[in-house]
């Protein structure tokens, strides 16, 4: 392991049910052996199979690894960057294959002093609607007409699996906001945007590039198999456009959102979908009312008297 001094880079991994891809994700990154870095593997409600245990074993002495007793991606990054030793905190999906210039891709943008976060390129496996055309917010999500992925150029925001960040400015920003529940949609953009209403910018790097092998188990798939079939995931991003309040009326926002992931040509998907998209609208304005509104509310009130 790297001396606590000569660290610049700390990877974090949070992991959750993946114990049977996580040992092959770690020894790609171990045999690219990226200089000045140190590994941390944030380790969710462990089981630790006998074949786990064996890798543990061969790695301990190039990794650091923590093991917590909850289920959270927000709250594992917010604990593994608060245990890393580097000035750069660069986060990673658990099932991934980096590309030899990650870690050099990420770091060489950070001479400049405006940057506080790079998004990396985020390879998957299966064709998308947008190929060539992810990673703004707009008046729904993605607002695909001004970005090309082959360009650097500055971003609204990042994918968690491929982003890093300085940690003295993840500290400014607060962390991830942990209300951002199950699979957590939304969790990155909503620290992007908090990252640049304090002044910072992200630049995207098509340089800083990993293979995202979806795996079919654990992750966020520890909760539903499809997202859009989840209240969780309409919440979440519920609570994102309340907090943030990205371009567009919040009736056009949320009928972009339900004409865009609800409709099935199943009625009974169709039925449950819209189901789950009406109480977890409901759900992510009750949250946003009560944890942010009324707690802002009452911290005024304090201070007056």
């Amino acid at each position: 392991m790297v001396n606590n001094q000569d660290i610049r880079v700390s990877i974090i991994i949070p992991t959750y049910n993946r114990e049977e891809i996580l040992p092959q994700t770690v020894d790609l990154i171990l045999e690219e052996n990226f200089p000045d870095c140190e590994i941390i593997l944030i380790h969710q409600r462990p089981r630790r199979s006998e074949q786990f245990q064996e890798f543990l074993k061969r790695v301990e002495t190039r990794i650091r690894y923590l093991v917590v007793g909850w289920a959270s991606v927000p709250r594992a990054c917010n604990f593994g960057a608060k245990k890393a030793c580097g000035e750069i905190i660069l986060m990673l999906d658990d099932d991934i294959i980096p590309y030899p210039n990650l870690v050099p891709a990420h770091l060489k943008n950070y001479e400049d002093p405006e940057i506080g976060a790079v998004a990396g390129k985020i390879l998957i496996p299966h064709p998308v609607k947008f190929p060539e055309h992810v990673g703004r917010i707009g008046g729904l999500g993605p607002k695909h007409e001004t970005f090309i992925s082959s360009k650097r150029q500055y971003v609204e925001t990042g994918g968690g699996g491929n982003m890093s960040f300085r940690r003295s400015v993840f500290e400014k920003v607060g962390g991830f906001d942990t209300n951002f529940i199950q699979n957590a949609h939304r969790f990155e953009s909503d620290f992007c945007y908090r990252l640049r209403k304090l002044g910072y910018l992200i630049m995207y790097d098509p340089e800083a590039v990993i293979q995202h092998l979806e795996s079919k188990r654990g992750g966020i798939r520890s909760w539903k198999k499809e997202a859009t079939f989840s209240s969780s995931f309409f919440r979440n991003e519920m609570l994102f456009y309340l907090k943030n309040k990205p371009d567009g009326w919040v009736g056009r926002y949320l009928w972009l959102d339900f004409s865009q992931r609800v409709p099935s040509r199943n009625l009974k998907i169709f039925f449950w979908r819209s189901w789950a998209f009406l109480c977890g609208i409901l759900w992510g304005a009750w949250i946003y009312l009560t944890r942010y509104k009324f707690a802002s509310f009452l911290k005024k009130k304090s201070s007056k008297n």
